[in-house]
């Protein structure tokens, strides 16, 4: 298309050439004007240079990234020499390359919020990319939905896909509880676990409020950490209990007060029957008269 205007242009000069007397001003105007209507054609095309190549509905830029205006070059840099030869790779390559030059093209946008404590997060210091679980080009990141983003999660966390389906668990396979519910994939300011909330205790009780408390007799360990007792993706036990009681008590209550054998070598059946609970029901506290030793 531009050689065609530039002959017309040139067909046009030499013909007031002739007539005006005057051709390097003609001549100086036709170029003037193919160097104008190559540059427009140039930046026009910057839009349609790689849909050329990657028609596949898969690469076009969608969803929110398409109505923020982001174009192919913006997360891949201008690339000339890629488009000059296809067999040239991009300035960027999502999952392939040095990590830390895929993620660049991310966090110049998605720096705060969320993203915000990236750069100490497991997953940046594992080498995770975000091409590694997100898909920009998707209408729809599979990530912000609870049964995809689990997915994601547990295709590479897969030692803690089947305790999610163990006898005591949190209802995860009805998709009423998510990973992202309790962890902050991007980081957070938790000391383990990558968690939404500072400590474990105080993400169990954004759900578990009844357990809040404050207690006029309480239980160190429920005031310290709920996973001393509870393995919150699943257990075989109950109450995601780490193992039954009386061997859960005992392992900070030794059999002191209450030996296996009374006196007369008859067995104490509450022992016996691992029934600490029988009679210390108020387990993560109480604020009864009597409920020094968790009684009621």
């Amino acid at each position: 298309m531009t050689r065609s205007i530039g002959i017309g242009l040139l067909v046009k000069v030499n013909r007031n050439r002739w007539h005006t007397g005057q051709p390097y001003a003609w001549i100086l105007l036709a170029l003037l004007a193919l160097a104008a209507c190559t540059a427009s054609m140039s930046i026009s095309a910057q839009g349609l240079v790689c849909t050329d190549c990657h028609f596949d509905s898969n690469a076009k830029v969608r969803g929110k990234h398409a109505a923020a205006g982001l174009t192919c070059e913006t997360c891949h840099t201008a690339s000339e020499a890629h488009t000059a030869d296809p067999g040239q790779a991009p300035g960027i390559v999502f999952n392939a390359g040095d990590i830390a030059d895929q993620n660049q093209p991310c966090l110049s946008c998605h720096d705060n919020g969320k993203q915000v404590h990236w750069s100490a997060s497991a997953h940046q210091l594992g080498n995770v990319s975000c091409a590694d679980c997100h898909e920009s080009h998707a209408s729809n990141d599979p990530m912000l939905k609870r049964n995809t983003a689990q997915q994601a999660c547990l295709a590479c966390h897969s030692s803690i896909k089947h305790t999610l389906h163990q006898r005591s668990r949190h209802p995860v396979k009805e998709l009423k509880t998510a990973c992202t519910d309790c962890h902050a994939s991007h980081g957070s300011l938790s000391a383990s676990g990558e968690l939404v909330e500072s400590s474990p205790r105080q993400l169990c009780l954004e759900c578990h409020k009844e357990k809040t408390g404050p207690y006029l007799f309480e239980h160190e360990p429920v005031t310290e950490d709920c996973g001393l007792c509870h393995k919150p993706h699943g257990s075989q036990h109950p109450s995601l209990l780490k193992s039954r009681s009386p061997f859960l008590c005992q392992q900070c209550h030794i059999a002191a007060d209450h030996p296996g054998q009374l006196p007369r070598g008859l067995a104490n059946s509450n022992i016996a029957g691992g029934g600490c609970l029988n009679c210390h029901g108020a387990i993560h506290g109480s604020n009864h008269p009597s409920g020094a030793r968790l009684i009621k």
